[in-house]
């Protein structure tokens, strides 16, 4: 046989089985064996993708010096952003810091520790502030 009489009754084969599913109101389906494993594959990636940008979006971490030990504390974000890691200046020495003496590094580790992890949005104007923010 030719192979242009073999397209031919491909075709031809093909075709009619089509028509057939399409009588029978069945929609055609893809035959591929691997369709339904990239679609498996697909919605696996996809949810993998949505837990983790959740993780990074309101999951938050930081260090502290527990019984000579430093241990990861893992804490849920009150408010989402990218930042994972954070300080808690008070979680090392428990001393609470005087409010004029704090850098501005400091300063910004507490407010974001504060607003982060304990969900009090602060300026650390007054000493009252900075005691709120060092409470666990």
């Amino acid at each position: 046989m030719s192979r242009i009489i073999q397209e031919e009754m491909y075709l031809t084969t093909h075709s009619c089985a089509y028509i057939a599913r399409l009588e029978k109101g069945q929609e055609y389906q893809d035959e591929d064996p691997t369709a339904a494993s990239d679609a498996a594959l697909m919605k696996t990636l996809l949810i993998a993708t949505a837990l983790t940008l959740l993780a990074v979006f309101y999951v938050g971490y930081y260090q502290a010096l527990e019984d000579g030990d430093i241990e990861t504390i893992v804490f849920i974000k009150q408010h989402p952003t990218l930042q994972m890691k954070f300080y808690n200046l008070h979680a090392n020495d428990g001393e609470i810091r005087k409010v004029e003496r704090l850098t501005e590094q400091e300063r910004r580790w507490i407010i974001d520790y504060c607003r982060y992890r304990l969900g009090i949005d602060t300026v650390l104007t007054r000493q009252e502030e900075v005691e709120t923010c060092g409470k666990k």
